[in-house]
């Protein structure tokens, strides 16, 4: 009897993830079909990211997928022009396309920031500098506010 009673509970948790799996994919392909508005591009200013620039820059996308909107054009300008952090954002380039780095100097940040904000001609960009994991969760809460 509990042998029967513990198969059956695991059919009807195997059913219900694979209804689950299927709505997410249908859901998530319906909407890349949908026509929406171009996301919004976001320039970040970092400096020394090599720590945590992956995982930002994945975040981005899952955040984009889960919504089922194509991400916004993300622009990287790092001020202390690490190779590391180039090496890391160049690797992801194949896979996330939608990510430019822009090698920087301290002093040259913000007309870097500047120049970019005139070449993106989008309606909303979203301009930030990330130095602690607090400015990094303050960034992703007000882009999702802007999707």
């Amino acid at each position: 009897m509990y042998v029967l009673f513990t198969d059956i509970l695991v059919v009807l948790f195997a059913g219900y993830g694979l209804v689950m799996v299927v709505y997410q994919l249908v859901t998530h392909f319906s909407k890349k079909s949908a026509v929406h508005p171009p996301s919004p591009a976001a320039i970040v200013m970092v400096e020394e990211a090599e720590g945590w620039i992956e995982w930002f820059i994945r975040k981005m996308s899952l955040h984009g997928f889960v919504q089922g909107k194509v991400a916004g054009d993300l622009f990287i300008v790092d001020t202390s022009a690490s190779p590391e952090t180039y090496q890391i954002v160049s690797k992801l380039q194949s896979t996330h396309p939608f990510v430019t780095y822009v090698a920087s100097a301290q002093g040259r940040g913000v007309s870097d920031v500047l120049a970019l904000l005139n070449t993106t001609r989008r309606s909303q960009a979203l301009v930030a500098a990330m130095k602690s994991e607090r400015d990094i969760h303050q960034f992703l809460k007000t882009w999702e506010q802007l999707w």
